[in-house]
Parts: structure tokens; C-alpha cells; sequence
């Protein structure tokens, strides 16, 4: 008997809460426009002379099947789901040049270094035209049977 595991963009919400910012709904997000902060713990954007956005969109198809191989093993073993939050740094090609995790749920099943893992592969969406930040929520989780 085999669990389907899935990676999926956390809410919202959760990156508000990265940045710092409290929350009781959408309404604490940054308004349009108005400058992102560095998460703490985060990568600084103006020392890698980026601009700090919003999640940028993925280029081309990253789904569950991509994903699957880099659920942590001790974790899918015991079923344990995790959440985890990476400053990422793309070039204006959408290249990831650089990764830091902010904040990482259950600490101990590497949930860290498995996002970082497969975020490096991945390939952004940048209309920027230049180096950007942005923190990048990923969520490994058992369906409930």
C-alpha cells in the first residue's frame, strides 16, 4: 500500500508570516507595490543587488511527479508531512543562483535540504529583467486516508 505524496505552494498566509507580518487573513499581505521586506534569517537582497518580489511563477511543468524524488525517505517512511519556506535568489533568467531556508516544519527529517534540493532545479518565470529574491513555500504532506 503505497501514499501519494504531493508538493503544493503553501497559502498565502504562510509567507505573510515569513516576512513578519501578522496574520488573521489576506489582509496583512504587502499592498501592491509597496516594498517586500527580507524575511529574518532570509538572504539580504541588497547585498546580491536583487530586487526583493513576490513568489515568482515556475517555468515550465515541476509537478508531484517531479517532486516525488526528493520527499525525504525517513520522512515518507514514518508519514510525516512538512512545510518549508526558502529564500530563493533567481538571475534574470530565471536561473536559482542562491537558496537559504527560513523556516523549516517538523526540524529534523531534512524537509530543509530536500526543498533546497529540488528548488535548485527548477527554472523560474522572471519579468524583472534582473537578479530578484523571493521566498518560496513548499509543503510535502501524507493524504489523509
Amino acid at each position: 500500500m503505497h501514499a501519494i505524496y504531493s508538493l503544493s505552494l503553501v497559502r498565502r498566509s504562510a509567507i505573510a508570516a515569513a516576512l513578519g507580518l501578522f496574520v488573521f487573513s489576506d489582509m496583512a499581505l504587502p499592498q501592491e507595490g509597496a516594498a517586500i521586506p527580507d524575511p529574518p534569517n532570509g538572504l539580504v537582497a541588497q547585498e546580491l543587488d536583487a530586487l526583493r518580489v513576490g513568489p515568482l511563477d515556475l517555468a515550465g511543468k515541476y509537478g508531484n511527479d517531479y517532486v516525488m524524488g526528493y520527499f525525504p525517505e525517513s520522512a515518507r517512511m514514518a508519514n510525516m508531512s512538512g512545510k518549508v519556506l526558502v529564500d530563493v535568489q533567481v538571475d534574470k533568467d530565471g536561473r536559482v543562483r542562491q537558496t537559504k531556508v527560513v523556516e523549516e516544519t517538523p526540524k529534523g527529517w531534512q524537509f530543509g535540504r530536500a526543498a533546497v534540493n529540488c528548488i535548485k532545479k527548477i527554472r523560474f518565470k522572471n519579468p524583472y529583467g534582473r537578479a530578484v529574491v523571493f521566498v518560496y513555500p513548499v509543503e510535502w504532506y501524507v493524504p489523509r486516508r
